[in-house]
């Protein structure tokens, strides 16, 4: 419905308004309804669909290393991924043959969007938007406390992620990190990421009942991961709760869970741009009980 004001705008055609002529002339199929160029469904209804992807030919190159230091257990992986998927804008598919004014017009209306012209669906093992090669790396480490005036016994454990863009091999003008991509997870160099978590516990609160108190909190340190789901800056989740373990058979738990990050909203407050999909949960913290027992 918009191509109307995109294409005068663009100048590629003065009145869509005149009739089905001047309406294919700019978009291939299309119609002229109510002063608007329509194209779809009558375009692309019985051919337009949705799919999940699942990009295949990946290769991982990688080492790991694991060591007990001062009696601490260090952990730390490498890798290098070449051919991965990488965060793409989404993108409108007009009609091959498409005003190419019209097309850059309508790019200029999206926002962080893409207006294409029509291409071939994707094949088995590819994707529509941008891949490329990345670097992995992970460093943890995983230690126990004694006994403090607090509490009988803790453990903790620390995790710092690490990934890295090293080249775009496809689809490039997809890519989030291009240069004209504005959107809160525009894809940066390097991305750096933080979990911590730390339990302590107490034994024997009651005859046979054993307590625990586990803390979570991850958080991106720095930069907008390349890949999906690789962690954005200033967005994570947090939990807090506790742990009953009775006679060690059965075992409750009861948990909060909280999420953050920056989002970026429009005037009328419809968010455009979200860095990760947890700045879209902050406002859906939940409480959770589970019980397990063996048997």
């Amino acid at each position: 419905a918009a191509a109307q004001a995109a294409a005068q705008q663009a100048g590629a055609a003065t009145a869509l308004a005149v009739g089905n002529a001047t309406c294919t002339a700019a978009i291939p199929g299309a119609l002229a309804a109510g002063g608007n160029c329509l194209f779809y469904p009558s375009t692309l209804g019985t051919t337009s669909r949705y799919q999940l992807e699942y990009a295949g030919g990946i290769d991982v190159f990688g080492l790991s290393l694991s060591k007990s230091v001062a009696g601490v257990a260090v952990g730390a992986d490498l890798s290098y991924r070449r051919d991965m998927p990488l965060m793409s804008s989404p993108a409108l598919l007009m009609p091959v043959g498409t005003n190419p004014a019209l097309v850059a017009s309508l790019n200029a209306l999206t926002g962080s969007a893409l207006v294409v012209t029509g291409a071939a669906q994707p094949g088995q093992g590819q994707v529509s938007g941008a891949r490329g090669d990345t670097w992995h790396g992970v460093l943890n480490a995983l230690g126990t406390t004694a006994a403090t005036p607090l509490f009988d016994a803790s453990s903790w454990i620390a995790e710092l992620t690490w990934n890295r863009v090293a080249k775009v091999t496809s689809g490039e003008q997809f890519f989030k990190g291009r240069d004209s991509y504005v959107g809160a997870d525009k894809v940066s160099k390097d991305f750096f990421g933080l979990a911590l978590n730390f339990t302590p516990t107490w034994f024997q609160v009651l005859p046979g009942v054993d307590l625990t108190m586990p803390l979570n909190y991850s958080v991106g340190l720095s930069g907008n991961s390349a890949v999906q789901s690789g962690g954005n800056q200033h967005a994570g989740n947090y939990s807090f709760g506790l742990g009953f373990d009775v006679y060690q058979k059965y075992r409750f738990d009861v948990k909060y869970v909280d999420f953050f990050g920056p989002f970026v909203t429009d005037a009328n407050g419809a968010i455009t741009s979200n860095a990760g999909v947890t700045p879209l949960l902050k406002d859906r913290g939940f409480l959770a009980l589970t019980f397990k027992t063996t048997f």
